[in-house]
């Protein structure tokens, strides 16, 4: 119960740097956005092409998303809908950060998925105070949504999925992928003998001796009732 604590406790500190996505078509302000959020040890990365929001996504795994209204190839509304329509993101927030100042487009804008509006310029503080309260929460939510309560673990819809996501760059990388599927023999004979409480406790010690000894870029998850997934 002490190592779990102190794990939980360190892992907390150790978090790594909330992440941005910031698309915008004007470079000279997005890099100064960019900037400014890197100054606050936040990593921000920028997309001046709207059609490859997806990709980006999906190699980039933003905490937080922050798109121009008005772009010339497809506006932030537009960009909003896309995103919104694939649930698997839809618990990143998306900021809005426009010169729009004509309240109904702003209403508009956060009716098609915004989840809030910062007009241009910004003052620093504020602005770098809004992006991290927002990206903590989407980062707390996502924990949620994703994690196994007892374990700590990916869900088992969740691992599968990013499996998938791992073959994928496997095949476009030409690189080496393995997956381990691990199973606590004789399992039920514990539940039987010392009870479910026991039970749980073996199920979480070992979830956490795998997060413990595998790499932090190798992915685990609780696959079953005693069955692990893992994906190195």
């Amino acid at each position: 119960a002490l190592e779990s604590n102190l794990d939980y406790l360190l892992q907390q500190r150790v978090k790594s740097p909330y992440r941005v996505l910031l698309v915008d078509d004007d470079v000279y302000s997005m890099e100064h956005h960019r900037l400014m959020l890197d100054k606050w040890g936040i990593l921000a990365r920028s997309l001046l092409d709207p059609s490859k929001i997806l990709q980006v996504i999906e190699e980039f795994h933003p905490d937080l998303m922050i798109f121009d209204l008005h772009m010339p190839t497809c506006t932030g509304i537009e960009l909003a809908e896309v995103v919104r329509y694939l649930t698997h993101w839809i618990h990143i927030p998306i900021i809005f950060l426009s010169n729009e100042r004509n309240e109904k487009r702003q209403i508009l804008a956060m009716k098609t998925g915004g989840d809030d509006f910062i007009v241009k310029p910004v003052v620093e503080e504020t602005f770098v105070t809004t992006i991290m309260s927002r990206a903590q929460r989407a980062r707390q939510l996502a924990e949620l949504m994703t994690r196994d309560s007892l374990t700590g673990l990916l869900k088992h819809t969740e691992i599968k999925e990013r499996l998938g996501h791992e073959y994928a760059r496997a095949q476009r990388n030409k690189s080496a992928l393995s997956v381990a599927m691990i199973d606590i023999d004789k399992f039920k004979n514990v539940n039987d003998t010392y009870g479910h409480q026991a039970g749980d406790m073996v199920i979480s010690t070992l979830a956490h001796l795998l997060r413990r000894g595998l790499r932090t870029t190798d992915i685990v998850g609780r696959y079953g009732g005693e069955e692990y997934m893992a994906v190195l």
